[in-house]
């Protein structure tokens, strides 16, 4: 039943797989739920899990037919080639106990050495070449987002990679020239974005709308399915990133979207 759900959804809700301890901790059975769900497309980072997010999601790909977001720009404190889930665990409690922090590096050899990693922690057992996003990326005028674009449209035109654009918690500066054909912020600002007559073309994405979700009333959840629904058919490019770590949320999501 919920698989109809999401083929009815046509590929719109994206699963997040930003917690590194449900990563640990459920790992490869827990995402292979959220396929059962139906869905089907998924968002990662380097620095989720320090990799394991990268290396379970191409474990998964070579059995499911599935996709793939990832991003570049933020590193890990030790960035070195690799795609074991055991390493990358060890890296991960190492930097705990260090106290260390990710740092940002937008320089294009920065850059290119960020997406070899990804590359080969990602494999290539996915329907179609990843998508890769600038992580955090702000861009305070026009001029220092057009070369990284510019980068990644490159990367694009080579067949490395099947499209492009930039992840954000927030976007300060709506009338930037849209230089990324995906935009990816918080729900907040992804729908002041998708009104923009500028960003008609681009692939506007949302998280948080399930943020907390097991707090609300149902009131409240009712107006965020609301929300969540206004967004979609604003734009047939739209999509909703879901983070959840309940099963139920996501077929609830999947559900109530399509209803």
């Amino acid at each position: 039943m919920l698989f109809k759900y999401a083929k009815s959804m046509d590929g719109r809700l994206i699963y997040g797989l930003g917690s590194s301890k449900n990563l640990i901790i459920n790992g490869e059975p827990f995402l292979n739920r959220v396929i059962d769900c139906g869905v089907t497309q998924f968002d990662v980072a380097p620095i989720y899990g320090a990799g394991i997010g990268e290396i379970l999601l191409g474990k998964i790909a070579y059995k499911k037919q599935i996709s793939v977001t990832t991003k570049m720009g933020i590193e890990n404190w030790s960035h070195s080639k690799h795609n074991s889930i055991s390493r990358a665990v060890a890296i991960k409690i190492l930097a705990k106990l260090a106290g260390t922090k990710n740092f940002k590096d937008f320089s294009v050899p920065s850059l290119q050495k960020s997406f070899f990693r990804s590359v080969e922690r990602l494999g290539d057992g996915f329907i179609e070449k990843p998508i890769f996003l600038l992580h955090e990326f702000n861009p305070i005028d026009a001029d220092s987002s057009i070369p990284l674009a510019e980068f990644l449209k490159e990367l694009k035109e080579e067949n490395l990679i099947s499209n492009y654009g930039l992840a954000t918690t927030k976007l300060q500066h709506y009338s930037l020239p849209p230089v990324f054909p995906i935009i990816q912020t918080s729900f907040e600002y992804a729908t002041v974005i998708a009104k923009h007559i500028k960003y008609r073309d681009s692939e506007v994405r949302a998280f948080g709308l399930f943020k907390d979700f097991s707090k609300l009333d149902a009131l409240e959840r009712k107006a965020r399915i609301r929300a969540g629904r206004i967004f979609l058919d604003q734009n047939s490019l739209n999509k909703i990133v879901i983070g959840t770590r309940k099963i139920k949320h996501i077929e609830f999501a999947i559900e109530q979207l399509d209803a």
